[in-house]
């Protein structure tokens, strides 16, 4: 699934256990909310087991407030759901540092174990791991 606006742009693949996101900011609230829709039937498939998600941000991957206030909550809701951690890339930016530290305090808030990479393999891998480590018993559907 793709969305495509005049906030920003997501793409959206499932890869066995991994939801890989990989898009361009800024984002909104409809953004997310767009993406939430067309993503649902998706996502839903990897409930109630271990999963993973791979963020690959391109540019200024930048949320505003109420974008923000939303993903968090998006976040929490799939931690409940068998959602174990985030594995984040940043290419092509020219504040990466912002980026790092404004996606990292969405991350924290929601309570996700995530972390940043310059490698995609070194993501998946580190993603992987998480996924093997955590094993937890998760909510019944």
């Amino acid at each position: 699934m793709n969305y495509k606006g005049s906030h920003g742009f997501m793409s959206f693949n499932v890869e066995g256990n991994i939801l890989v996101i990989e898009g361009q900011g800024p984002w909104n609230l409809d953004a997310i909310d767009q993406s939430v829709i067309e993503t649902k039937e998706k996502i839903e498939k990897l409930y109630w087991k271990p999963w993973g998600v791979l963020v690959i941000a391109h540019g200024d991957s930048i949320l505003i407030p109420e974008a923000v206030k939303k993903l968090i909550q998006i976040i929490e809701s799939d931690r409940t759901k068998g959602r174990l951690a985030t594995a984040l890339i940043i290419r092509n930016c020219e504040i990466p540092n912002l980026v790092e530290t404004h996606l990292g305090k969405i991350y924290m808030t929601a309570g996700d174990e995530f972390a940043f990479f310059d490698e995609e393999k070194d993501a998946r891998q580190w993603l992987q791991q998480q996924l093997n480590s955590q094993m937890r018993i998760l909510p019944v559907a």
